[in-house]
């Protein structure tokens, strides 16, 4: 699967393996990619505020995207960030993958 590159006016959290730029709206398709292709039950309106909790997530579901977001955006979640509000909505969990993917944000 081929990354694609960042848009030059795009804002920009994360990194890939190969150090570029993640662009918000990546993070967030696909976050809603694999939640959408069956990991919960979701309507057509489902989009990145929606509740995740009112959609199915469980604990399940948490653990799936852990695998998912250590393998794509190459983040491991500490324990203590597993929780109702980082995973209430897709924007919420898109923006704790940005904050972890930036050493810098997080040092001290």
């Amino acid at each position: 699967m081929e990354t694609e590159e960042p848009q030059p006016n795009a804002v920009l959290i994360g990194k890939d393996r190969a150090g570029k730029g993640w662009p918000t709206e990546k993070i967030e398709q696909a976050l809603l990619e694999i939640i959408r292709d069956g990991m919960l039950e979701t309507t057509e309106d489902f989009d990145v505020q929606s509740d995740l909790f009112n959609a199915g997530l469980d604990s399940m579901a948490i653990m799936q995207l852990l695998i998912f977001i250590e393998q794509r955006f190459s983040v491991a979640l500490p324990a203590q960030e597993v929780n109702k509000a980082n995973f209430h909505s897709v924007r919420s969990l898109a923006h704790l993958i940005g904050e972890r993917s930036n050493p810098a944000s997080h040092c001290g």
